[in-house]
């Protein structure tokens, strides 16, 4: 396992170190010659599956033509014994029996005996033999007309005659022809033999029947010299037509008890395709031998041909797949050799466009990036440049409110000791809002800072309005270190502390409530003023909504922390952010605040 991990790590190394070329070409090569090789195997075997289909369909065929052939054969055969056996002037011979005299005999040549000689030539099933066996000793030997003693001994007419059949069929069987001296003419050809006793109307025997019809007849449609194809007839264990051979009596061994329990069947043995068919009446198998081999051959011939085919074929695409790669990687090289050229920091070099294909358009637009590149290095040199420049001058002017917070605490100490504690508080509160004010360092606080930050205005605004003036915040705890816009409250409590209060005695309240909602936070300043009337409060909010200019609104320059703090809000959050208010009038004024929740 070790080894087999080992070689693949090489593998995977020498693979890697490969160029891109012969990347793409070892992976074009392999994509094609895999496919085609599965491909060959996957046709050859269809062939080789579709060939046995056709092979066995056609062997099939041929064996039911043969049995329908037998089996009409037979039928004629049965028709003519009909015809003879239930004929009424051969029943009255063989019942009544006959005198010698001329006309009796001349009646029994011309009447009975001839139209059985004329059978026996003129049908369609080619009868060798036709023989009347009678047990009526008044009756003279005449033709096809013999005395049932000459076959007394044969085995098949005892076993026959002690039946309760009428009719039966046998083979193999001998063919027994006989002259009128009582000798035996007997032929070494087999028969296929049809016995029908032939009986009275009141069912006394009057002798036997036989109809004899050579094998080479009877099997007539079967075709002894295919090359590719055997065909044999079988009874029982053994082949009776029409000679022996081997394979056939190994197939028959070994698959004896399929073969006589199914009516047709196939099997492969020994690469050759066994077909069989049965004739019930006979008890015979009608088996067929095709020899695939050849077929087999022929079929891997042209599966060969076709894997070569391919195979040809995929090497003149990969060899003129390669030579287009190699001119397409030789311009890419030159585009890589360009950027390297960049990357150590020239920048004023660029590709020569030849084409105008896909590497072209990459050439093309590398080297508008190169002059994009060399116009954002000009405009950071400016930038970098008045940068410094304003870093000069920031230095310049930062003494200036280290100074204004210096002279605010002089002004501190100097009230703390005079005695006057709030003024110097309050300077003091003023002092730290304007180092919030100033420190710039981010634009956003938190929510704490921010609290803090109103909670220093209304300590100043109370020099000027005392205890008529009151300040409440809720603020739950896991919000306080939530980072929310920088200077958002304190222009909303100082306008509604301006125009809330105008002309009013009561003593006016301001409320901060931060409410939590899904992925959002809710700010509500509430004042218990004098209020809005609807219209303009409807134009406020339209203005607010839709980000336009509060500057016609009546009242102009109470507005203005509103649209600053709106315009800041939609800027840094979102077109979906922004201020809404509500009021009514001479109850309450609440102005709400929408941002998303910025957990720190």
């Amino acid at each position: 396992m070790k080894k087999i991990t080992n070689m693949c790590n090489k593998i995977y190394k020498y693979f890697s170190e490969m160029n891109l070329l012969n990347k793409l070409s070892l992976v074009y090569t392999i994509a094609i010659f895999i496919p085609a090789i599965i491909m060959g195997i996957y046709t050859y075997f269809q062939y080789m599956n579709n060939m046995k289909k056709e092979v066995s369909q056609n062997s099939h065929q041929m064996l039911f033509q043969i049995k329908e052939d037998i089996k009409r054969k037979m039928v004629i055969i049965e028709g003519v014994a009909d015809n003879i056996a239930f004929n009424s002037k051969v029943q009255n011979l063989l019942y009544y029996g006959m005198e010698f005299t001329p006309e009796e005999l001349n009646y029994y040549i011309n009447s009975i005996a001839m139209p059985i000689e004329y059978a026996l030539n003129f049908n369609g099933a080619n009868i060798y033999q036709i023989s009347v066996y009678f047990v009526n000793n008044t009756i003279p030997e005449y033709n096809n007309f013999l005395k049932e003693e000459r076959i007394k001994d044969e085995e098949w007419l005892k076993n026959f005659k002690k039946s309760n059949e009428d009719e039966i069929w046998i083979y193999p069987a001998k063919s027994n022809k006989f002259d009128f001296n009582m000798a035996s003419n007997e032929t070494n050809s087999k028969v296929l033999k049809m016995a029908k006793k032939i009986k009275s109307v009141n069912g006394k025997y009057l002798g036997v029947l036989t109809i004899d019809i050579l094998e080479e007849d009877i099997f007539s449609n079967i075709n002894t010299e295919m090359e590719n194809r055997k065909i044999f007839v079988v009874k029982g264990n053994n082949i009776i037509y029409p000679n022996d051979d081997d394979d056939i009596q190994k197939y028959i061994r070994l698959h004896n008890e399929e073969i006589n329990n199914k009516e047709k069947g196939d099997y492969f043995y020994n690469n050759k395709l066994y077909s069989y068919e049965t004739i019930n009446s006979l008890n015979l198998k009608i088996i067929s031998k095709t020899f695939v081999n050849g077929l087999a051959q022929e079929t891997l011939k042209t599966s060969g041909y076709n894997i070569l085919a391919i195979i040809i074929g995929s090497i003149i695409l990969a060899i003129v797949t390669y030579f287009i790669l190699k001119m397409l990687f030789s311009r890419l090289n030159q585009i890589v050799k360009v950027m390297e050229v960049v990357a150590q920091g020239n920048f004023n070099i660029k590709i020569p466009i030849v084409h105008r294909d896909e590497v072209g358009k990459i050439s093309e637009n590398f080297n508008i990036l190169i002059e994009k590149i060399n116009t954002l290095i000009n405009d950071i040199v400016k930038k970098e440049t008045a940068q410094k420049d304003a870093q000069l001058i920031a230095l310049q002017y930062q003494i200036n409110p280290h100074f204004i917070y210096n002279t605010i605490d002089i002004f501190r100490m100097k009230l703390e000791l005079e005695g006057n504690y709030e003024i110097a508080d309050s300077i003091a509160n003023f002092g730290k809002m304007l180092r919030y004010n100033i420190n710039r360092d981010s634009q956003y606080s938190t929510v704490k800072d921010e609290i803090e930050y109103v909670e220093k205005y209304i300590s100043l605004q109370k020099l000027r309005y005392g205890n008529k003036i009151n300040f409440k915040s809720n603020v739950p705890e896991n919000i306080k270190d939530l980072k929310i816009l920088r200077f958002i409250l304190q222009p909303i409590v100082e306008n509604s502390i301006n125009h809330g209060m105008k002309e009013s005695k009561k003593e006016f309240l301001i409320e901060i409530d931060f409410i939590e909602k899904i992925n959002n936070l809710e700010i509500h300043v509430i004042d218990n003023g004098k209020g809005i009337d609807k219209e303009e409060l409807d134009i406020i909010n339209d203005k607010l909504k839709n980000f336009k200019s509060l500057d016609r609104v009546k009242d102009t320059d109470k507005n203005i922390g509103l649209e600053n703090i709106n315009t800041r809000i939609k800027l840094f959050y979102g077109e979906q952010y922004y201020i809404k208010m509500e009021s009514v009038k001479e109850q309450y004024t609440k102005t709400i605040i929408n941002i998303p929740y910025i957990q720190d």
